[in-house]
């Protein structure tokens, strides 16, 4: 059965602290290596499965066009063996098409799989916005 495990939950706040630093800095090449497993999926509202690596790096290097800053914050890690789910909310700044910003927020869930060294890096991961898509309201 799952469970929570404090010193694993800490890792995950780290590895999330760290990818919204990573993304506010532009670094999508670092996020994809050192966050992402070989065979990782992202899975992003409004478009395809990003399947690896490259494929992710070019997603949120186009994201980066449009998402000005991000901050995500861990809500819960459960646990199971070399397996962990979380799940998350973020802050976001968007860039409108005149070049102003708007606030976003949405939630994320992730898969992480524990690598031989005992670190962690995400094998599934989808997010979207809590706010109507534009001109739906």
């Amino acid at each position: 059965m799952p469970q929570t495990d404090p010193a694993v939950t800490k890792i995950i706040e780290g590895r999330h602290a760290e990818f919204g630093q990573l993304f506010n800095a532009k670094k999508f090449d670092r996020i994809a290596t050192t966050y992402y497993a070989v065979d990782a999926k992202l899975l992003p509202p409004n478009a395809p499965i990003q399947e690896g690596r490259a494929a992710i790096q070019a997603f949120l290097t186009e994201a980066g066009k449009v998402f000005a800053e991000i901050k995500p914050r861990t809500q819960s890690v459960l646990v199971q063996g070399d397996l962990l789910v979380t799940t998350g909310i973020y802050t976001a700044k968007l860039k409108t098409p005149d070049g102003s910003l708007i606030d976003d927020r949405g939630k994320f869930v992730e898969a992480f799989r524990r690598k031989p060294d005992g670190s962690w890096e995400s094998i599934i991961d989808t997010f979207n916005s809590d706010l109507p898509i534009p001109g739906s309201e």
